[in-house]
């Protein structure tokens, strides 16, 4: 399974976000193949979704404001529920500003 930490933000929020990827790919590099990648917007993000390739479609959990939180073991539960299903692309998508679109959300898994 591949996990791959994504964003939609500008330059000035990317490094931000560089930071904190890093962190967390290296915390979770021993566990899983992970990357993180930085999308200029919603769209390009979700037309880079459509045009993944594998034997299972993409599960994409949108994380943003409005989402509901969970705990760090139901975090890991559920990354290893997808695991154990035999998903091949997990993407966890740091929203934008002011939040996903309602035609993102329809397609987000969690």
């Amino acid at each position: 399974m591949k996990v791959v930490l994504a964003s939609v933000g500008n330059r000035a929020r990317r490094d931000a976000f560089d930071t904190l990827a890093d962190l967390y790919l290296g915390r979770t590099q021993g566990y899983c193949d992970v990357e993180a990648q930085v999308h200029r917007s919603e769209e390009s993000l979700l037309e880079w979704v459509d045009r993944l390739r594998g034997r299972t479609a993409p599960v994409v959990a949108l994380l943003d404001g409005r989402g509901k939180a969970l705990s760090s073991e139901e975090w890991a539960a559920w990354i290893g529920q997808q695991r154990d299903a035999g998903q091949q692309w997990v993407v966890v998508a740091v929203g934008p500003a002011d939040g996903w679109s309602e035609a993102a959300r329809k397609r987000a898994k969690k």
